[in-house]
């Protein structure tokens, strides 16, 4: 099964109409996804000026309304204010893990910055996921760094 991701933004000035279209683009895309078998997930933005769905809680509601999964970006979630422990929901089918101080996306090797991963993932084990994880780091050392981090956990 494929998960594709779709990346928003917002058009300065037209915030209601380009909410409309959003929300129209993503009903063709499901709609398209379905006929092909295939699923979609919508990734939460970073905190950068004029990015839509930067707001897991607003973008989870907009999910579950058109019933597609989401993509969680923890790194994201983390500079947007989103505490590990409201980082669940049923709708997040794909996650995206980086590490970072809650202030810039640096994409560090978990561990390396001040997001609580251990919360993170007994979040999600507490609630049954049973989607993919993705390490979403700079370099191949990163990953290495990121993958010896999770096996201690």
């Amino acid at each position: 099964m494929f998960i594709l991701v779709l990346f928003l933004f917002l058009a300065r000035g037209y915030i209601d109409k380009v909410l409309v279209k959003c929300r129209e683009s993503l009903i063709t895309c499901e709609n398209y996804a379905k006929d092909l078998g295939v699923n979609i997930a919508v990734e939460n933005m970073p905190n950068i000026d004029d990015f839509l769905y930067k707001d897991i809680n607003e973008l989870n509601k907009l999910l579950i309304n058109l019933d597609i999964g989401m993509t969680l970006d923890v790194g994201h979630a983390g500079v947007n204010g989103f505490l590990e422990n409201d980082m669940y929901f049923d709708s997040i089918k794909h996650v995206h893990l980086s590490d970072n101080n809650h202030d810039h996306d640096m994409h560090y090797a978990l561990g390396e910055g001040s997001i609580d991963f251990k919360a993170v993932i007994k979040n999600f084990e507490e609630n049954n996921y049973d989607g993919i994880y993705v390490i979403e780091v700079n370099d191949k050392e990163s990953v290495l760094k990121s993958l010896e981090y999770l096996e201690k956990l």
